[in-house]
């Protein structure tokens, strides 16, 4: 096998024989990053079992432009060989642009939804945690996320801002996103639990939540914030809850063993599930 490059910086190797066993595969991708785009490529090899369409096709895949592969008669030990004749030229490659991505306008879109997160937090016994609202619900912790937050993010925040709780993103599992309407918008709620968390409820924002108090779930008080409602619906089927009708999204198994507690990662904890099923309600 004879190769060589012509243009640019010339000669680039010659290796052996017309006689000598080629490996394209090998071969090829060694000679098309020594040789610059554009430059060109002869080749010459003993015929054998690759036909030329296969030549070709290698040739191709290497990155090269195929302009001829010719049969020639090449002397070995003073006898004629058949070989084939291969010229071809780098394929010339210039970076490729990255694949961007922008607004349709540069106005900011009309709002037609709205997006928050509430968490179902509980105790040692089981319970869970509701406030009183000041405007007469009882509501789990949570709020609307703000831009550009985590969902995960947006529940420990609002979880310490408003109970004074402080868990870790880590210790958040986001079980099921539902959405519904109001007041003419589209209103998704992300449902979570928190499995630990340090810490004792207090009402950290006392101009909206009236007292935080412990309930067992069959001894849930009313009326309930619609989506504290859809939301613990939706982590326990069985509870005996009213509320509108809510479109359901399944993101994880939502945890129900005992958890919770007042301090630090309890040893009961349970982890966060880590593979998520996305399965309509």
């Amino acid at each position: 096998m004879v190769a060589t490059h012509v243009g640019g910086t010339g000669v680039v190797e010659t290796v052996g024989g017309p006689l000598d066993p080629v490996d394209p595969g090998r071969l090829l991708p060694r000679l098309a990053a020594e040789i610059p785009p554009g430059g060109r490529l002869e080749l010459t090899v003993r015929t054998g079992g690759l036909t030329q369409e296969l030549w070709e096709d290698l040739l191709v895949e290497a990155g090269f432009i195929v302009d001829e592969i010719v049969p020639v008669s090449v002397l070995d030990r003073g006898s004629p060989v058949l070989c084939r004749l291969i010229r071809a030229r780098r394929r010339l490659t210039p970076p490729r642009p990255r694949v961007t991505s922008r607004p349709r306008a540069a106005a900011p879109p009309r709002a037609h939804a709205m997006i928050g997160v509430g968490v179902i937090v509980r105790d040692r016994s089981g319970r869970i945690l509701l406030g009183l609202h000041h405007g007469g619900t009882w509501e789990l912790p949570g709020g609307r996320l703000e831009p550009g937050e985590a969902v995960t993010a947006a529940a420990v925040r609002e979880l310490r801002e408003e109970t004074g709780l402080r868990a870790q993103e880590q210790d958040v599992t986001v079980f099921a996103m539902l959405h519904d309407e109001t007041v003419g918008l589209t209103r998704v709620t992300m449902a979570a639990v928190v499995t630990a968390y340090e810490g004792v409820p207090v009402a950290a924002e006392p101009e909206l939540i009236a007292e935080w108090r412990w309930v067992r779930t069959d001894e849930l008080p009313s009326p309930l914030f619609v989506p504290s409602a859809q939301i613990l619906t939706t982590w326990r089927p069985e509870l005996d809850v009213d509320h509108p009708p809510v479109h359901r999204l399944s993101l994880a198994r939502a945890l129900t063993g005992e958890r919770g507690g007042q301090v630090a990662r309890p040893p009961e904890a349970v982890r966060p599930v880590q593979g998520l099923r996305a399965n309509p309600a």
